[in-house]
């Protein structure tokens, strides 16, 4: 969960055989208002994991997609999201990932299936080991 353009974003995990997962958001009043129900452009991401507000310019999501690999996600309007990363970031075997916000970038864990996870830095534009 995370705030955004006076809106609370939530995201659900969806059990894995009625995928996909949904994006909500919450305005002041308590409307609740289906920002994507479809994951975000893959039926396979089945969870949101994490979702960052980075300087209140935008707002970032990780989805949880053990088919093709980790997604994340990105938008200045909360509407409108676009994939900032390669899938899976090369590998097969990532399922999820966790978001942080730390000295004006984003830091994400990555889980890999059974093999040693991931640390990345980005700057928005490029992924960092």
């Amino acid at each position: 969960m995370t705030p955004f353009n006076g809106y609370l974003y939530v995201g659900t995990q969806i059990n894995w055989s009625n995928r996909p997962c949904e994006l909500w958001r919450i305005d002041q009043s308590d409307n609740f208002e289906l920002v994507d129900g479809a994951g975000i452009n893959s039926a396979n991401n089945y969870g949101y994991y994490s979702i960052v507000n980075f300087n209140d310019e935008f707002i970032y999501v990780s989805t949880r997609n053990s088919d093709d690999g980790v997604r994340i996600y990105g938008s200045s309007d909360g509407q409108t999201f676009t994939q900032i990363n390669t899938t899976g970031f090369g590998y097969s075997s990532t399922n999820w990932c966790h978001l942080f916000l730390f000295n004006n970038h984003i830091y994400t864990s990555i889980y890999r299936n059974g093999q040693p996870g991931l640390m990345l830095r980005s700057d928005i534009s490029t992924w960092y080991k």
